[in-house]
């Protein structure tokens, strides 16, 4: 990642301009090295290749409210799956989402949000030509004693995946054949993590 934020924008919002990953679910912009488990879950491999990340610009904007509203859209060029090839004159993926949280009493807190990745592919690596639309919702619940996670506590998390995808497929052993590809998948995980005290989880 290399990116440049603003720091001083008023009415709570900030812009982002760089290369850097999306704001997009609830791991994605996350550093590998901060998740709980080895790697990325399944439906995280399959629909964003782990991590969506690419060249572009990011505008958010946070609610001035005791409930946590966060609200972003941002513009990518679209070199990296899902959308590849750098379509629509190098602006070949779009995103929006919105994140809301709180507290609830002293030792539990919540997130939830929902995102939209729009993104356009040319000849991708997976031999799809078209458009794919996908929707991610997230929800993590945190318990912990005081609200102070790092000495210990509960949390849950969950992300829900739906791509709907119109286009084509071109087999690459043999490119002369094509067919439609217009449907969708869809994929889900949850895990828990229990954190006995600092260095043990």
């Amino acid at each position: 990642e290399a990116y440049i934020d603003t720091t001083k924008l008023p009415y709570g919002f900030t812009l982002r301009a760089g290369r850097f990953y999306s704001d997009i679910g609830y791991l994605n912009s996350r550093h590998a090295h901060t998740d709980y488990f080895f790697d990325r879950p399944d439906a995280y491999q399959s629909f964003l290749a782990n991590q969506y990340g690419d060249d572009g610009v990011q505008i958010k904007w946070v609610a001035p409210t005791d409930l946590y509203i966060e609200l972003g859209v941002e513009l990518f060029a679209g070199t990296n799956f899902p959308a590849q090839g750098r379509a629509n004159n190098g602006i070949g993926a779009q995103t929006v989402f919105a994140h809301f949280g709180g507290d609830v009493g002293i030792n539990n807190s919540w997130l939830a949000g929902v995102s939209l990745l729009n993104a356009d592919s040319i000849d991708g690596e997976d031999g799809f030509t078209g458009n794919s639309k996908l929707y991610i919702a997230d929800a993590t619940w945190k318990w912990a004693p005081q609200g102070n996670f790092k000495d210990g506590g509960f949390l849950l998390q969950a992300e829900y995946i739906f791509d709907d995808r119109n286009g084509k497929y071109t087999n690459a052993d043999t490119p002369i054949i094509s067919e439609p590809w217009n449907g969708n998948t869809s994929g889900a995980y949850i895990q828990g993590v229990y954190r006995f005290n600092k260095q043990w989880e």
